[in-house]
């Protein structure tokens, strides 16, 4: 349960940082995000990303923590790649199930 929670703020983490580059907030949405966004959208992704890297830690200590949670962002780059890749749409329902799928393991 614990890995999952870390693969999906990891997901959200590099999902919020993708959403302030220009390539691909066009890909997933119609409108580009505004200016005024991009600095807390991107703070929030690593906001996320630390907070996952913390969750690891926490759960397996240091030496183990660390490298789960780098293997568990690369499986979520990987995974949202892909989506970028053949099904950019599909990332923002992703994004908004994360939540839920973390409140459903509770």
């Amino acid at each position: 349960m614990m890995f999952i929670t870390l693969l999906m703020t990891a997901y959200a983490g590099f999902v919020l940082m993708a959403m302030t580059m220009d390539r691909h907030e066009t890909q997933v949405t119609k409108q580009p995000l505004a200016a005024r966004w991009r600095l807390p959208v991107r703070l929030a992704g690593y906001f996320l990303l630390i907070v996952s890297a913390a969750i690891g830690v926490e759960g397996w200590g240091w030496e183990n923590g660390l490298i789960l949670w780098f293997g568990t962002a690369a499986i979520s780059g990987t995974i949202l790649v892909a989506l970028l890749t053949y099904r950019p749409r599909w990332v923002l329902y992703a994004l908004v199930a994360t939540p839920f799928t973390l409140l459903a393991l509770l």
